[in-house]
């Protein structure tokens, strides 16, 4: 599988999204739909995980919180930071 992000240098600790959007180079996702972005946290906000959860059509992406809170929870994630973006 291929790697979601890639980095400028290591995330570390995070107290803002701009901590984690700071650091990133690429995202590697298909830039002609919407895609919602998770990074998953924990207890001493570092990032677990990150994952593109849900792809949605050309403007548009929606999501269930059940899978976004059944995910966290089986990652055992403190907290998570959520984006939908179609970046470009």
């Amino acid at each position: 599988m291929e790697q979601l992000l890639e980095l400028k240098e290591p995330i570390g600790l995070v107290t803002k999204p701009s901590d984690i959007f700071d650091k990133i180079k690429n995202i590697n996702i298909d830039y002609e739909q919407e895609n919602f972005i998770v990074f998953y946290l924990n207890t001493q906000n570092k990032v677990i995980e990150a994952e593109a959860l849900f792809k949605g059509g050309l403007n548009a992406c929606l999501m269930d919180i059940k899978t976004l809170f059944k995910n966290a929870l089986i990652k055992n994630s403190n907290w998570d930071i959520r984006m939908c973006e179609k970046w470009k």
